[in-house]
Parts: structure tokens; C-alpha cells; sequence
């Protein structure tokens, strides 16, 4: 009767299944959870009623009843009342019904306390996302100004890592002039007020350079009204100061003469050189792990099997009594494999390689299927010589059977109450305890005879026993008016030791065939860890509260879910401010009540964008009307978060008002335009000149990583491979080299003619066979072709060099691949003609003017790289010779250019 009620009274779901996951027995709450009636389930199995948990509770159950060993699971389920998480205890029950086990689950809703963990781990999420990913500085420090937190931007702005400032002072990253204004003024006058706004402070970066900010801040307060902690926000304004600084100095530095510019560039070709000189030192360092029939007859003649080590049948007696699979003249003189089932013959060999191993007797006990009907038999494994053993087996199914009907009852009641994760207890109709189990014992801190003698109510907390006592009086009162049968109740346990445990009890009535009382049986369950992760829970959404509330940036959240999108769920006081709309009026709704509809399918196409992407979007300039502020540009910042599933749930959006610093930025480039007009060839050539060093070194830095760190796993060939790829890059920025210290020698008049005779064609063809390997990586056809004798020219090798891999280097660069670059040398009477041709993208009309102009680029060109030196340096170093050059050019079917050059020039 006791484990009737205990069975059907549970408030947890107990479920007894058999080996195929047959549900043998099930109580009201499992069947509810299932959303069908005890005899819809009764019968079924999981694959009927659960089937996507069908496999792997199958795996469980087989498991449990082969080791006889207890399972402890957490799964979830997708139930009819919802997903709801299980913490299961699966325990063997050996013959559950005549010659079968079964398993009895029995599964502890968890659901509430898996939750209130996800929320609590959510929020110190959002607290660090913030920090993580707010695109200002930001730093926390404590009562004695120590850093205990400091946002990336902050460490990134600064160029320190985080364990090199937290724990320091704050005060240690200023400027002397900063942290005297600092310890003398602003830090107590923002401990006595609790913040502080636009302070002007000289951060020191961890390279030297100064970073000026202005600082705005607040204290946190701890319940006592002590400071915690404080949060500050930093405003990098040191770009603003700097262009003020260059505003002053822009015209001094455009009296910076060319032949300054000269001799830094020859220093940046020496450092260069330098540079290259180590990177081949490294890469050349990166170049270098095994009687008989006595001891049968002395032993239980039952079956007898003389076997091998290898499991061969050797002899067999038979006493009759043992179920054969086989007939006993088949078996001889056969492998165990081939005798019994493969599983059983593992096992055997298991104990027989022991027996062997150790001179010891094995015993062991199995089940065995013959013809349909389970026995269970003792298998006795005795060494008889040094490779043989004899096996004695006995049928034990008799010895079994009354063993199981003799404990069935009490083994059930014992595994129920030993095996329960929770409390339980049994009353009589007056309320006095008349059985504990062990874990009620653990969760009051009480013994057994405590509980019985005194009751659970001497462990109730003072503060709720009035209240506990009097509904556990009231519930018997209606109960014994069949008003109610059951119970819940919410309470703190005082233990002896002085700590308080939270429990949740559940009370059912149990009655006798007469429906009168004959007890109450309750359920108690620790819910002390759901308790704190509720109030962690409640001091996080606070501290995440007040963050965003005093964050200086506008910060909004919107809801992910498909049925809510675009909904604003969150938004700070600083957006209230900025759109002048309060956070009452804007929860709930979405960007389509506030904006044009244009402008709201822009911001909707972006937080769709920020999820499909995964990782965020940055939004540079996005204009609004301000209902207070009117026309703002704001930079933003969308950051998605994705539930466990990983379906959309949240966007994160961080605003940057940059209205101000958009029309500072228009009054400085109008004021600069003239000086810019002025330093447009300076800027030219830095912009250029970067950019064409920037691909070379990033392509030797790459290399050289490579080779630092993958040396040993990569192939000798991968290695030249890379090497080669740093001395083409090497050969890249010397030829960029070259070409910027020629053009400076050009303008300045040092570059000397030094005219010899030569072998023009020789010369010419050696100098189109250097574009071979560029032009072959482009399919691109070479075509060289001399009219006339042109093997003593009087030139200057140098500059012809010049001029020549200036044109071929460009025809190729401008062709397309399965083309061909021409360059045809025509001797005449006092002159020789080169023309080189391609069939390349052309030139527009309105570009040729310009077109050996310094640093001057066709306008259908600008996205390929070069630096619009080439065809300024080869005009010049032409006409240096005494030659012309022109040029004819149809856009997408090529460009020719010719030069004209003389064949002996006296002077």
C-alpha cells in the first residue's frame, strides 16, 4: 500500500520501462507530461509515445539492466505543455515480472532552475558584451582608484593589454600635468559628488604618444551607501586638437623643397635595403626529429567442458540437467563461438583468460535463452593444466526464481526510497512522522529519530513557521472535509550549523478503501541553488540596468523573435534624450512608427543584415530628426545575440552622436582646401607611394610568418615558393624606389646623360625577355621584331632602360589575358623608331593632355595599381636623349605609343 500511494502520489514522473522501452507501469504525473491517460501509455513503447527519445533511452535502459548499475541523465524534451529539462535516476529492478527486469526512471523537473541559469549566465553576457563592444572608452575603477575593468576600445586606444593595467591606479596612465589636476582636484571632488563630466585629461599611450580626452563619470554605490565601483567614459578628442595644431603649421610645411623630399627618400631606400638585409638573414636562418578426469570427477557433474585457452571443446560430460542449444554430439570437439551465442562466449573467455592468468577459481553467473525460455546458469572455471581449464555449469534457474519472489516487494520499496533525489515522508492523520527517508534527513539536517519524535516543524525558519504551520493545519482541515488532496508549500529550514536551506514540499492525502484518512505523504525538494540563481539573477539585471541607463552613448535593444521583430524592448536615457520620445512611448514599437518609410526599411535592412551576418554591422552616418535636437548624424553599431538554438533573439545597438565632429570636419576642409591645392603633390605621392608599398609588404611580412612558424611542416618547394614570392615583392619596392629617386634626380637636374655606343637591338630584346615570366603568368604574348641594322646605337643605356621598362611594364599591366604586347625597333638614316603596342583597355581622349603628367592617372585605371610615374619618367629621360614620344590609343582595343630617338647625338 505504502509504495502504491508513494508510486501514484509522486509529484515527479515515475516510469517503469522494460528492455525494449515496453512502459510497464507509469504514474499520473509521466502520463500528463506525455499529454495522454495512464492507459493510452500502459503497454506502449517510447517509440509509440516519444520517438525522437526512443533511441537513445533504449541505448540507457539496455545498459542499466546488463550493468545493474545506477544512471544519472539530463535531457530535453519537447513535450505537449512544452520544452521542459529532466534530471533522471534509472535504477535496475531485477524481475520486475516473472523472469524479465525492468527499469524504473524516475525524472525531477528542472526546467525553472535551468532557466534562471541561462538568464543569470545571459546577463553577465550582455555586461561583458558591453565592455567588449562599445566603440567607446570605457573604464570601472574602485574606492581607492585602482582599474578593476577597462573596455577593449579603452586598451586598444591606449595599445596596453588588460593585465597590464588592472589592479594599477588609474592615475598612473596620465600625463604629470594630468594626474597632479587629477589627485588635487577632479578625484575628490568626484568622490564627494558621485560623478563628473568632460574633465580634460592627457592620457599617456603605452608607445609615448599623448591621447587627449574628456572624461565623464559616476559612482556606484554598494547597499550601504559606500563606493563600490565607479564607470567612466572616455572621449578621444586628440584628433580634433591635432587638426587644429595642423591648421597652424600647414604653411610652413609647404615650403618643403624637392630636394628635401629626395634626401628622405633616399633615407627610407637605405632603411628599406636594411629592412630587406634582415629579412634575407632570417630567411636564411629558417633554412638550418599459455588430473584431468580426477579434478572433473572431484567437481558438480552438472555440464562439464574441458576447454582451451583458444575456447576449443576438448571433452564434454553431460549431466542432463543443463538446456543444451545444440545437441550435446554437435558440440563436441567445436569452438565456444560456435557453442554458445557470442556474447556468452566473450564473457567466458574473459574469465578463462583470468583463470589462466591468475591460478584462481572463476565463478560467475549469466542468462541463457534455449529454445525460447530464459535460464539462468553458474559457470565455474577451474585450471587443469597449463593451457586447458574445466568448466563446471550449473542450472540455477530454480534458485533464482525464489530468490526474486522472496525480495521483490522490499527491494522495490527500498530502491524507491534510497534512490529518490528527494525528500520523503509518511504521516499519520494527525501529521506525526511515522517514516523518513535519508535524503529527508539531509535537506532538514535532522536524524530519523529527531524527525519522528519532534517533526519537520523544529526545522522551520522563524520567520516562516507561523505561515507554514498554519497552512499545513488548514490543508488537513479541508481534507478531512474531501475539500483537498494535496499540497504545495514554499519554506526555509533552519540546520544546526546556522545555514538556511529554501525547500519546496508537495503534501498528498493518502486514504484507505473507505476514503477516509489514513495519512499524508510529502515530498520535499532543495530548491536552495534555484533560490540564489534567482537573486544573482535580480543583482544582475540591476547592475546591467544601471550601465545602460548611464552609459554617455545612446544604446537601444530590440526583439530578434520572429512574432516580435524590430520591437524596441530597451532603450537608455541618453536615446530618450538624443529623440526626445521617453522609453514609455517607444517599448514595443519599431522604427516604422517614428520614421519615414524609407528610412525605416533602411534601418529594418540592416538589423536583418546584422543577423545574417553573425557578428555585426557598423553604420558610419545615419541621419534622424530629432524631435528636440533636429537633424543629428549618428554613427551605429548593431550587435546581434542568438538564443541556445541559435535563432535570433536580441539587437544591441550602440549610437555615437557625430553631429559636431561632421561640421567641425566641414569647416576644417574648407579652410584647408587651399592648402591641400598647395600640397597636392605631396599628398599624391605619399598616398601612391603607400599604397604600392603596402601589397609587397604584406606579401614578404606574410611569407616570412610563414616560414618562421610553419618551417618545419612545409615542403622544400613551398619554401623557395615563399621566397621567391619575398624577392619579387623585394624587386617590386625597388623598382617603385628607383622610379620615385629617378623622377626626383629628373626634376632637380642630376641626372647626368652619359651616352655609349650600343646594340640597340640586343639591348631592346634583353629588355622585353625580363616581362617573359609576367606576361606568361597572364597568357599574354610577347611579339619583338628589328627592321634595320641597330647594333651601334650612341645612347645611354641607363636611360633607355628607363623608358623602355616604364612602356612594357605599363602595356602589360593594361592588357588583357590571350593578348599580345608588341615592340617593333626601326633603324632610319639619323634616327631609330621604337613602337610599343597592346591591346589593351585604352585611354580616354580627355585623359591624353595629361597623360605624362606626374603622377597623373587615366580615369579608367584608378583600380589598377601603379603610381602614375611611369610615363613622366620615360617622356623625360626621351627627351633627355634628345627623342620625342606620342602616343595614339582607342578605348578597349589598345594604346601605341612611339618614340623617336636619334642616332648620334654630339653633345
Amino acid at each position: 500500500m505504502l509504495y502504491r500511494s508513494l508510486f501514484y502520489g509522486s509529484e515527479h514522473a515515475i516510469v517503469v520501462y522494460a528492455r525494449d522501452t515496453t512502459v510497464l507501469a507509469i504514474n499520473p504525473v509521466a502520463a500528463k507530461h506525455l499529454g495522454r491517460s495512464i492507459e493510452e501509455c500502459w503497454g506502449k513503447t517510447l517509440q509509440e509515445l516519444e520517438p525522437s527519445k526512443y533511441e537513445l533511452t533504449g541505448q540507457r535502459l539496455a545498459q542499466v539492466i546488463d550493468t545493474g548499475e545506477t544512471l544519472q541523465t539530463e535531457d530535453w524534451l519537447e513535450l505537449p505543455s512544452g520544452n521542459k529539462c529532466f534530471a533522471s535516476t534509472l535504477q535496475v529492478i531485477r524481475d520486475f515480472e516473472p523472469g524479465k527486469d525492468a527499469v524504473q526512471a524516475i525524472a525531477v523537473d528542472i526546467t525553472a532552475q535551468k532557466q534562471a541559469a541561462a538568464a543569470n549566465q545571459e546577463n553577465e553576457f550582455r555586461s561583458r558584451y558591453l565592455y567588449e563592444n562599445t566603440p567607446v572608452m570605457m573604464h570601472s575603477i574602485d574606492s581607492a582608484g585602482r582599474l578593476v575593468n577597462v573596455s577593449n576600445h579603452w586598451l586598444a586606444k591606449l595599445g596596453y593589454t588588460r593585465k597590464e593595467v588592472i589592479g594599477r591606479k588609474s592615475i598612473e596612465f596620465l600625463s604629470p600635468a594630468s594626474r597632479r589636476y587629477a589627485e588635487e582636484i577632479a578625484l575628490p571632488v568626484f568622490f564627494q559628488t558621485g560623478r563628473v563630466e568632460d574633465v580634460p585629461y592627457q592620457f599617456v599611450c603605452k608607445d609615448g604618444r599623448l591621447l587627449d580626452v574628456l572624461l565623464s563619470a559616476i559612482v556606484e554605490y554598494d547597499q550601504n551607501g559606500n563606493i563600490n565601483h565607479s564607470l567612466a567614459v572616455l572621449n578621444d578628442v586628440t584628433e580634433q586638437k591635432k587638426a587644429e595644431a595642423d591648421l597652424r603649421q600647414a604653411y610652413a610645411e609647404v615650403e618643403a623643397q624637392v630636394l628635401q623630399r629626395t634626401e628622405q627618400l633616399s633615407q627610407a631606400n637605405q632603411l628599406l635595403h636594411q629592412e630587406i638585409k634582415k629579412h634575407v638573414v632570417t630567411e636564411t636562418a629558417l633554412r638550418e626529429s599459455e588430473a584431468t578426469k580426477q579434478i572433473i570427477l572431484d567437481t558438480i557433474p552438472d555440464l562439464l567442458v574441458r576447454m582451451d585457452a583458444a575456447g576449443n571443446y576438448l571433452d564434454m560430460i553431460s549431466g542432463g540437467d543443463i538446456p543444451l542449444i545444440k545437441p550435446l554430439e554437435e558440440m563436441e570437439n567445436v569452438n565456444i563461438y560456435d557453442a554458445i551465442p557470442h556474447d556468452l562466449a566473450e564473457q567466458r573467455m574473459h574469465f578463462t583468460a583470468i583463470a589462466l592468468a591468475t591460478g584462481e577459481k572463476q565463478i560467475y553467473e549469466y542468462k541463457i535463452e534455449v529454445k525460447g525460455r530464459v535460464y539462468y546458469e553458474e559457470a565455474r572455471i577451474v585450471v587443469i593444466g597449463e593451457d586447458e581449464v574445466l568448466v563446471i555449469i550449473r542450472n540455477i534457474s530454480d534458485r533464482k526464481e525464489v530468490e526474486a519472489a522472496l525480495h521483490e516487494s522490499r527491494e522495490r520499496y527500498r530502491l524507491l526510497s534510497m534512490l529518490s533525489p528527494i525528500g520523503i515522508w509518511k504521516a499519520d492523520p494527525q501529521g506525526r512522522y511515522l517514516y523518513v527517508n535519508e535524503r529527508e534527513c539531509q535537506i532538514t539536517g535532522l536524524s530519523e529519530a529527531e524527525l519522528i519524535v519532534e517533526g519537520w516543524e523544529s526545522a522551520l525558519f522563524s520567520d516562516d513557521r507561523e505561515q507554514v504551520l498554519t497552512k499545513w493545519s488548514n490543508f488537513r482541515a479541508q481534507a478531512e472535509r474531501n475539500e483537498a488532496e494535496e499540497i504545495d508549500l514554499e519554506c526555509r529550514l533552519l540546520h544546526v550549523d546556522g545555514t538556511i536551506a529554501w525547500v519546496w514540499t508537495q503534501i498528498v492525502v493518502e486514504r484507505d478503501d473507505h476514503g477516509e484518512i489514513s495519512g499524508y505523504i510529502g515530498a520535499v525538494i532543495d530548491i536552495s541553488d534555484r533560490k540564489a540563481a534567482e537573486i544573482a539573477l535580480s543583482d544582475n539585471s540591476a547592475f546591467l540596468q544601471t550601465i545602460m541607463d548611464n552609459l554617455p552613448v545612446p544604446l537601444f535593444v530590440k526583439d530578434g523573435r520572429t512574432e516580435n521583430f524590430g520591437q524596441f524592448i530597451f532603450v537608455n536615457e541618453i536615446f530618450e534624450h538624443l529623440f526626445g520620445v521617453s522609453a514609455a512611448d517607444i517599448i514595443g514599437k519599431t522604427d516604422y512608427d517614428f520614421f519615414p518609410q524609407e528610412q525605416a526599411d533602411f534601418f529594418r535592412l540592416k538589423d536583418l543584415e546584422a543577423y545574417e551576418t553573425k557578428g555585426g554591422v557598423d553604420i558610419p552616418e545615419e541621419p534622424i530628426d530629432s524631435i528636440t535636437l533636429g537633424r543629428r548624424i549618428l554613427r551605429t553599431l548593431k550587435v546581434p545575440l542568438f538564443d541556445q538554438a541559435g535563432n535570433p533573439k536580441y539587437l544591441i545597438g550602440f549610437a555615437q552622436d557625430i553631429t559636431d565632429y561632421k561640421t567641425n570636419e566641414a569647416k576644417m576642409q574648407a579652410n584647408l582646401l587651399k592648402e591641400q591645392e598647395l600640397n597636392q603633390l605631396k599628398t599624391e605621392f605619399v598616398n601612391i607611394t603607400s599604397h604600392e608599398f603596402r601589397n609587397p609588404l604584406a606579401t614578404i611580412s606574410a611569407a616570412c610568418e610563414n616560414l618562421i612558424n610553419y618551417s618545419h611542416k612545409l615542403s622544400e618547394q613551398s619554401k623557395r615558393k615563399r621566397l621567391s614570392n619575398i624577392k619579387q615583392a623585394c624587386q617590386h619596392m625597388h623598382n617603385l624606389l628607383e622610379e620615385v629617386l629617378a623622377l626626383a634626380k629628373l626634376e632637380s637636374g642630376k641626372f647626368v646623360y652619359d651616352p655609349a655606343f650600343l646594340d640597340f637591338g640586343a639591348f631592346c630584346l634583353e629588355t622585353i625577355n625580363k616581362f617573359e615570366v609576367t606576361s606568361q603568368q597572364k597568357s599574354i604574348d610577347l611579339d619583338y621584331q628589328v627592321i634595320g641594322d641597330c647594333s651601334q646605337l650612341w645612347l645611354d643605356r641607363r636611360l633607355a632602360s628607363l623608358a623602355l621598362h616604364n612602356l612594357l611594364s605599363n602595356a602589360i599591366k593594361f592588357s588583357p589575358a590571350h593578348s599580345t604586347v608588341s615592340m617593333t625597333i626601326e633603324r632610319h638614316d639619323q634616327t631609330v623608331t621604337v613602337v610599343v603596342a597592346d591591346q589593351g583597355i585604352g585611354i580616354p581622349a580627355q585623359d591624353l593632355d595629361q597623360l605624362f603628367n606626374s603622377f597623373h592617372r587615366a580615369s579608367n585605371a584608378t583600380q589598377i595599381e601603379g603610381t602614375g610615374l611611369g610615363l613622366s619618367i620615360a617622356k623625360q629621360v626621351i627627351e633627355l636623349c634628345g627623342g620625342t614620344i606620342n602616343v595614339t590609343s582607342t578605348i578597349d582595343q589598345g594604346s601605341t605609343f612611339t618614340i623617336e630617338l636619334p642616332c648620334m647625338r654630339s653633345n
